[in-house]
């Protein structure tokens, strides 16, 4: 919403001269005031924020010098500033709906009251959301192909977490675009008259698992780097999902601005080193399961992931990571967990794997993986809970480093650390693949991999 923006030359400072036009859909005017409510609204401890919170940062407040300037304060310099305020995670709110309940614009319906194309109508929950044109809108970005009204009256979002079902939703005609279809989907769909695929791969982070260094026996080198080395990734991607997915080499995608290629030839599959650094860890009998032992003990570990929010695919690379470190003598325990026992599971630690893909739009999301105050309890996504003081150093120096090839020289030093120590093993790129009726017409991908719903009209 901002016509420009300034830098100070040390930084801490971003002037934002904001449009004199939008407002949000409750009459409220997108001006400074706005600007700041929203983000003192994130940062505020009463609203007990996660990820937003750090997104923003070093944060320190707003200063509203006019009507539509704003200029934003830091502690500290913030490179990826610019960069977190274009995703979905910073979306502003009216300060309407910040006075009166903020504790319910999670809840979405009438209390998402935002500047979009579109109004959120209707809410039922574990069904469906519906959103209509709002009129008059006019302030589009110029990556849109219009910069008036959505041609759509009306879009519904309907929920369906199965596979099947939202794949048979698609193929009968009572759905017009299904998201997320999976690889194991598309050869079915690709046959289907009246259907085309519309995907891109994933930007950010690969699927990974990460090490729990400080859970035994991850916090020895020798039984990460044995872990990782037991694991032919490239082969399990293949196989499960036929050349439709890529394997990734890095924490980075090859995609994602900053990926430093040179990481691809550090590590890899070697069933032989990692049976050699198990035996020399210790781990030289085995017990009438075929798992190695020291003292007695099984060479166990557990995989903990939210049961609600794991994909079948994702569970498929799960039961085969687990019959493939077996090969060496590992247990892999899965642990299947409700939504609350896995936000505590991993703000306490008790876990030795974890596993997901966030996106991000260019390198700096590894300080949110790698950084040691980012841990998953406080709304970081360290989940392999490195505390590396040369990663700290790097990832804190290009916070401070404007230019964005010297962040990528620090991004690719990262990259190299935290697979070398083994602190994660980097698996496949999904693709955000949806299915389209042929009927739906301007149907593309933006930010994010998700659609510009305002450009789309049916046929």
């Amino acid at each position: 919403m901002a016509k420009s923006w300034e830098i100070s030359d040390d930084g801490l400072r971003y002037t934002f001269q904001l449009r004199d036009d939008v407002t949000f859909h409750d009459g409220t005017p997108f001006n400074a005031e706005a600007v700041k409510a929203n983000f003192d609204h994130i940062v505020d401890p009463a609203t007990q924020s996660r990820n937003s919170k750090t997104l923003l940062g070093p944060y320190d407040r707003t200063e509203v010098t006019g009507d539509f300037t704003a200029v934003v304060h830091l502690k500290s310099p913030y490179s990826p500033l610019l960069g977190v305020l274009s995703s979905t995670y910073l979306s502003f709110h009216s300060p309407a709906v910040l006075r009166a309940n903020p504790a319910d614009i999670a809840s979405g319906g009438k209390f998402l009251v935002g500047t979009g194309p579109f109004v959120s109508s209707s809410l039922t929950s574990g069904q469906n959301a519906v959103f209509t044109r709002r009129p008059g809108y006019r302030w589009a970005p110029a990556s849109a192909g219009h910069p008036g009204e959505a041609y759509l009256d009306q879009y519904v979002v309907q929920f369906l977490a199965d596979d099947a079902a939202r794949v048979g939703a698609l193929t009968s005609g009572q759905l017009d675009v299904a998201d997320q279809i999976p690889a194991t989907r598309l050869a079915q769909l690709r046959g289907q008259p009246g259907i085309k695929l519309v995907s891109r791969e994933s930007v950010g982070s690969p699927f990974t698992y990460s090490l729990n260094v400080t859970k035994a026996p991850f916090t020895e080198r020798d039984v990460r780097i044995a872990f990782q080395s037991a694991v032919n990734a490239e082969a399990i991607t293949q196989g499960l999902f036929q050349g439709t997915y890529s394997n990734s080499r890095s924490v980075l995608t090859s995609s994602t601005p900053g990926y430093d290629k040179s990481v691809e030839g550090i590590w890899g599959y070697d069933k032989n080193r990692a049976i050699s650094l198990l035996e020399k860890a210790g781990f030289t009998t085995t017990d009438g399961d075929g798992y190695r032992t020291r003292n007695g003990e099984r060479l166990s570990v557990t995989l903990a992931f939210a049961a609600s929010f794991t994909s079948e695919e994702q569970r498929n690379y799960h039961t085969a990571l687990k019959d493939a470190v077996k090969q060496v003598g590992f247990e892999v325990v899965l642990r299947p967990l409700d939504t609350p026992s896995i936000v505590q599971a991993f703000a306490t630690g008790d876990y030795h794997l974890g596993s997901g893909s966030p996106s991000a739009i260019d390198g700096s999301i590894l300080r949110t993986l790698f950084y040691s105050s980012q841990l998953p309890g406080v709304g970081g996504a360290n989940a392999a809970r490195v505390n590396d003081p040369e990663v700290d150093g790097w990832l804190d120096e290009a916070l401070r480093t404007r230019d964005v090839a010297g962040q990528n020289v620090l991004y690719g030093k990262v990259q190299h650390k935290v697979l070398a120590e083994a602190y994660v093993l980097p698996t496949f790129v999904s693709k955000r693949t949806y299915g389209v009726q042929e009927r739906v017409q301007g149907f593309a991908l933006g930010a994010g991999n998700l659609p510009t719903l305002s450009d789309v009209w049916v046929s």
